[in-house]
């Protein structure tokens, strides 16, 4: 490896995790904003593409964060991020603020999960780590 690769390898280490961890934060937010707050687009679609994208980032982080290093980390990601999304919606039902849960979010959140894991997956397959790390599928 590079010297260049090796740090770029080291310096996403270092801030997978860190920004995971902000990305889903975030997500959290962006969820909750008051409904009079959203843009008013009259696309449906819109909607669920911004699940989709929100959900397939956090599951697409959490696997660089952890998918070397946990073993089956693509089952806990999937796992924890669907009920993530399930638990978004169904909040969303009981906090004030303008937002209703609907099922087609959270299968928009769900079908997210699978493609961010997803495609951490095959990349892994064509680009394992040269240092040394594992990746348990």
């Amino acid at each position: 490896m590079t010297s260049r690769a090796a740090r770029i390898r080291a310096f996403i280490k270092q801030w997978a995790v860190p920004f995971a961890v902000v990305w889903t934060l975030a997500t959290l937010a962006a969820l909750f904003v008051p409904g009079d707050q959203l843009p008013s687009t009259g696309l449906l679609e819109f909607d669920k593409l911004a699940h989709f994208v929100l959900f397939a980032g956090f599951a697409g982080l959490w696997m660089v964060a952890l998918g070397d290093t946990l073993p089956k980390a693509w089952l806990y990601v999937i796992v924890l991020g669907v009920t993530y999304g399930v638990l978004t919606e169904l909040a969303q039902e009981f906090v004030p603020g303008g937002r209703t849960g609907d099922p087609l979010d959270a299968l928009a959140d769900a079908l997210g999960i699978l493609a961010g894991t997803g495609a951490f997956v095959l990349w892994r397959r064509f680009n394992p780590p040269s240092d040394g790390a594992t990746f348990d599928s």
